[in-house]
């Protein structure tokens, strides 16, 4: 995990491990990660993780869990298939719910002309296709999208924790 609470991604994985996680994978120092675990509910081994992190990194962040259902359904449901061909370029945002009054047309108004999103549920998809020399828009300073950095996304979808994954890999 990244800002201003850091977390290792070998701590974490190791964190994961020890709570009964297995075949742990993370992304980069984004938090993200991967992994399988026998837990009854992913709200109750959401509090186990997030409790772990406080008393062995000394700070409690918000822990958002999805299963493997709500993946593939997530990946069914892609309203932009031809972003498939250029992984790094879809990126979902999973929220907590969906919002019942999301303030799109603020959204619009931050998009660059090659970006769409669209909000399915409480999914929300970005594809932003590569510009010249390779750069991806992630990169541009003046805006981001992602994760905690993203004042554009949490103003206009408010009160509901996000965490953001792309369908790409490293």
């Amino acid at each position: 995990m990244g800002g201003n609470n850091i977390l290792p991604m070998k701590d974490l994985t190791a964190l994961l491990e020890k709570l009964g996680a297995s075949g742990v994978k993370t992304y980069i120092q984004s938090g993200n990660a991967v992994f399988r675990h026998r837990a009854g509910s992913a709200s109750e081994l959401s509090d186990r993780i997030r409790t772990a992190i406080k008393e062995n990194h000394g700070f409690e962040p918000q822990v958002f869990l999805l299963d493997l259902v709500e993946m593939e359904e997530a990946i069914a449901s892609n309203p932009f298939p031809e972003a498939e061909s250029e992984p790094k370029t879809l990126h979902l945002y999973f929220l907590a719910a969906a919002p019942k009054n999301p303030d799109l047309k603020a959204l619009d108004s931050f998009k660059q002309d090659n970006e769409q999103f669209k909000l399915i549920n409480n999914v929300f998809y970005l594809a932003r296709p590569m510009v010249s020399a390779g750069l991806n828009l992630l990169n541009e300073p003046k805006r981001r999208w992602s994760g905690g950095d993203s004042p554009e996304l949490a103003e206009c979808l408010p009160n509901h924790g996000y965490g953001k994954t792309s369908r790409g890999g490293g």
